[in-house]
């Protein structure tokens, strides 16, 4: 365990050149919290600041040992360079993947790679209170967390798992499932309007 810690301590080190590499854009990274290296690829929208600010805070609220964890999972070598320049890799999308629409809440936000991407819909989230959009960041944080605890099992993580997290953490899960049940009549409108004002914008840049 003690060589495993020292290893991570060395590759720690060139985490930052893995972060500035000359070949990233830089107009399009904000940062959440430079010295983890954690920044945020805003996808074409206008709201990058105000959501890395959130996320940041959220960032700042986890325990310290929770922190770790999760920055350990993030420099393990397999998927150092799967995500590009930036690892994580944290997207906020002003348009949709989801051309079928938002089926269900776990599509507003999802991690995968391993926990090495971390992609939020925009468009969905501009229209969420400042508490629920904690929320879903600390369900994708908690979920990476998860991935870094089962990271040598093959064990099958369980839904409640992320809700304990997040409660230890001070969020709640039932309160962005309530939110989504309220609202979720209402997302396939806010995705079109989404849709339509990025058309809009292209037409006026072209």
């Amino acid at each position: 365990m003690q060589k495993l810690r020292s290893d991570l301590e060395e590759i720690r080190i060139p985490r930052e050149r893995i972060i500035g590499t000359e070949h990233q854009d830089k107009s399009l990274e904000i940062p959440i919290c430079a010295k983890d290296g954690l920044y945020l690829i805003p996808i074409a929208t206008s709201n990058g600041q105000q959501f890395a600010n959130t996320f940041a805070e959220v960032w700042a609220s986890i325990p310290e040992t929770d922190k770790q964890s999760i920055l350990d999972h993030w420099l393990t070598n397999q998927w150092l360079r799967s995500v590009g320049p930036y690892n994580p890799c944290i997207k906020l999308l002003a348009q949709t993947r989801n051309l079928d629409g938002i089926k269900n809440w776990s599509s507003i936000a999802t991690t995968n790679r391993n926990g090495h991407q971390i992609t939020f819909e925009g468009a969905i989230m501009e229209h969420m209170p400042d508490m629920i959009v904690e929320t879903l960041i600390a369900h994708e944080l908690a979920v990476v967390k998860m991935l870094a605890a089962h990271a040598e099992s093959s064990m099958l993580i369980q839904d409640y798992e992320f809700g304990e997290i997040m409660n230890e953490w001070g969020y709640q899960l039932d309160a962005f499932r309530t939110w989504f049940g309220d609202n979720h009549c209402n997302m396939d409108g806010w995705l079109e309007e989404a849709s339509s004002s990025n058309n809009k914008e292209r037409g006026m840049k072209n």
